[in-house]
């Protein structure tokens, strides 16, 4: 669509999203004991079941939540497209990284977004709780990949024979469950002390304005 149709949006809010209409996904080890279905392809327990007239009742007659709430607007998005140089033919240089933070994007908010995300790195602040999920996800994803394509697992174990320094899946789960957020706060102080940053930065940007940037980085 091309075109902004107010009409379109009330209807699909008052017409379709709907506790009526909704589908309800519900995923956690919990479930186990009353999931007796098994679906075909990998044997996942699931339950299927309708949602009561009586709770959906319940949801078109609650209160608002107000913690439910729009995003806070993108500071990021850019105003400003004009361009330093209009030279053509220019080459794009090619480095090989290892680390590698990469930023893109009209130059008029990438100081903004770089600040930002250097200072995320630094004052990472992670909650005990979305820790563990996002470990348990890592672990899942871990334990996923025995059932991944032999293409796959091929070019890992190259990796693996190849590289200097890797560990294997394996080995990764092997050490995943014993690691606290206090180990992954130590960890980040002690690599943010042994870093050494090489910066390649190209387009629409002037010497200072790289400068500016990198000072932001060191």
């Amino acid at each position: 669509m091309r075109e902004f149709r107010s009409d379109l949006i009330n209807e699909l809010l008052n017409e379709y999203l709907i506790p009526s209409k909704m589908r309800v996904f519900l995923t956690s080890k919990e479930f186990l004991s009353i999931a007796r279905e098994k679906e075909k392809w990998y044997g996942t327990q699931y339950k299927q079941e309708y949602l009561s007239e009586e709770l959906i009742k319940q949801y078109e007659t609650c209160e608002i939540n107000c913690e439910l709430y729009l995003p806070i607007p993108n500071k990021f998005i850019p105003t400003d497209f004009q361009l330093f140089s209009k030279e053509k033919n220019l080459t794009r240089p090619q480095i090989p990284t290892k680390i590698k933070l990469s930023i893109s994007g009209f130059n008029h908010k990438i100081k903004e977004l770089l600040n930002l995300i250097i200072d995320h790195m630094i004052n990472i602040k992670v909650e005990v709780e979305k820790f563990e999920i996002i470990k348990e996800k890592v672990k899942q994803s871990l334990q996923f990949f025995r059932r991944c394509v032999p293409s796959a697992m091929a070019n890992s174990g190259l990796t693996y024979l190849t590289a200097e320094y890797d560990w294997n899946n394996n080995e990764l789960l092997s050490c995943l469950d014993d690691i606290t957020m206090h180990d992954v706060e130590s960890f980040i102080a002690r690599v943010l002390k042994r870093f050494y940053i090489d910066s390649l930065m190209y387009g629409n940007l002037t010497k200072n304005q790289a400068i500016e940037y990198m000072t932001l980085v060191e």
